[in-house]
């Protein structure tokens, strides 16, 4: 394997020499064609484009031929290659980022510059009537600081006072600018103003006509000047003269006219854009009061939003209360019979000849009042410590209720009691919680269903329980909150179908 190795490393450098004595078109194919899939592949790995990798692969081989004459013999050619395209691909990365930074950098001033532009096309028809509002002083200070760009030193120069006095003249000066636009419908910020201005108050003149106005300016003196001269040395005039003359203050007069008619349509073309935009402000101003009055309802929704979310928590608590309370009444109902009973007139002893013995329990029935009945029998018996045969005592039968009670499988209990010769019948009349048939989220978006059922202890085809589904509620809250969100709500919502003793648990979130 070492010799095949060594003859190849022998063979690329035999190829070199040759290209670079004869400039072998063949020596230096082979070349490429034996390398160039150690060349794309460094360059893939750096940049992760094909086709970009394709152009470094092609720069690779191209320095390749340049530096073939003064590569050294014992140069290995697939290192060589291989380091020379690392160092290229480094290279057109930077390349490339460089532009893209260049390109956001031109997209962001694009925008500054569309946002300038808006503001300027507002204020431009106005500016020259509201410069004319200004006083002098403020009008040069204007024009001192933003036609010409002055800085404020300059400007307080110019006007002979101190640099914080310019400021405020300028200050002034621009927000009776902003005062008059806005008396014109055209409602912005000082700073938008003055930006606005002086970014595109001084427009670029035509090239060339500074030499041109120079030259005429300075044509129209020496002609003056020429023609007094020659009015002093000549009176007389020439026939042809006298015909040239009025011709000429004809032809300026017609101009003149021309000029004042173009003025008077330009202030009329003028005036009607300002009679178009009137109705557009006002559509304008009632679009604003609308969003505003918009946003006033938004705010008063969210607030009776938190408002209905803490009501349905006082509900959920005031719910598993009355069933607290429920279940209190029941006991305490037993507990009265209890009291009445031994409170009872005792029988004579003489009529009665020992028939004084408290009743025993004769019957013990399970009743189930709706769906579901899913809790047997001897289950429910299992958790009644009273006996058939045992005396009849309403303490032991208050105690059972609170047994079964906690279990947590029944929602509502109570137990009837019929005394007859043969003895107490005692009928436990129970409801089983409504079973979930299913668990479902809404308003969720931070967390999936996923995420949310792992903190749940509740689970569809199970039985119900009311403190074990307001828990799975804080659970849920307590993770918006660690989260970040902490004006999240959590509440649930248990639809139940009586028919079928199950119905849907629904956990409303509200991020």
């Amino acid at each position: 394997m070492r010799p095949s190795i060594g003859k190849m490393m022998s063979d690329d450098m035999t190829l070199v020499r040759e290209f670079a004595q004869s400039n072998s078109e063949k020596a230096f194919t082979t070349l490429v064609s034996r390398h160039i899939n150690l060349v794309y592949s460094v360059a893939l790995r750096h940049v992760r484009d094909p086709h970009m990798a394709e152009e470094i692969t092609q720069g690779v081989f191209i320095l390749f031929a340049r530096k073939a004459k003064s590569l050294n013999p014992k140069t290995i050619i697939s290192g060589w290659l291989g380091r020379t395209a690392r160092y290229v691909s480094a290279d057109t990365l930077k390349i490339q980022r460089r532009r893209q930074f260049r390109e956001q950098e031109s997209h962001m001033q694009s925008i500054l510059n569309e946002s300038d532009s808006e503001v300027w096309t507002q204020i431009a028809p106005l500016l020259d009537e509201a410069l004319d509002c200004l006083g002098e002083k403020e009008h040069n200070a204007i024009v001192l600081r933003f036609f010409e760009g002055k800085d404020l030193k300059q400007v307080g120069a110019s006007l002979g006072m101190r640099e914080d006095a310019a400021r405020m003249r300028v200050n002034r000066a621009v927000e009776k600018l902003r005062k008059f636009f806005a008396r014109k419908g055209v409602t912005l910020s000082a700073s938008a103003i003055a930006g606005a201005v002086s970014a595109n108050s001084v427009q670029a003149a035509p090239v060339g006509l500074a030499a041109a106005v120079a030259a005429a300016a300075f044509s129209g003196t020496t002609i003056a000047t020429a023609t007094i001269t020659a009015a002093t040395k000549a009176m007389a005039m020439t026939t042809l003269q006298k015909i040239l003359v009025p011709a000429t203050v004809a032809v300026l007069a017609v101009a003149g006219v021309y000029e004042a008619r173009q003025a008077a349509q330009m202030r009329d073309a003028v005036r009607t854009l300002r009679q178009q935009q009137a109705p557009l402000l006002e559509q304008i101003q009632q679009l604003q009061g609308e969003r505003d009055e918009s946003a006033h309802q938004l705010a008063s929704l969210r607030e009776e939003n938190e408002r209905l979310t803490h009501a349905t928590g006082e509900l959920l608590r005031l719910r598993g209360e009355v069933g607290r309370l429920r279940r209190q009444s029941d006991e305490l109902k037993l507990l009265r019979d209890h009291n009445a009973q031994l409170g009872a007139p005792q029988p004579d002893a003489s009529a009665s000849k020992g028939s004084a013995h408290p009743p025993a329990v004769a019957k013990i029935l399970i009743t189930h009042v709706k769906q579901p009945q899913e809790v047997g029998e001897e289950q429910i018996r299992t958790n009644i410590s009273i006996k058939v045969g045992d005396i009849f005592d309403q303490t032991a039968v208050a105690r059972d209720v609170r047994t079964l009670y906690s279990t947590g499988l029944f929602h509502n209990l109570r137990v009837a009691d019929n005394t007859t010769d043969e003895g107490v019948t005692l009928n436990y009349l129970v409801q089983e919680n409504p079973r979930i048939s299913q668990i479902r989220f809404a308003g969720n978006s931070k967390f999936t269903e996923v995420e949310l059922a792992k903190l749940l202890s509740s689970s569809a085809d199970k039985p119900s329980d009311e403190r074990t589904l307001s828990n799975d509620a804080q659970k849920i809250q307590d993770l918006y909150v660690q989260s970040g969100l902490s004006g999240a709500k959590v509440k649930y919502v248990f639809n139940v179908d009586e028919a079928v003793g199950a119905g849907e648990v629904i956990f409303e979130i509200a991020e």
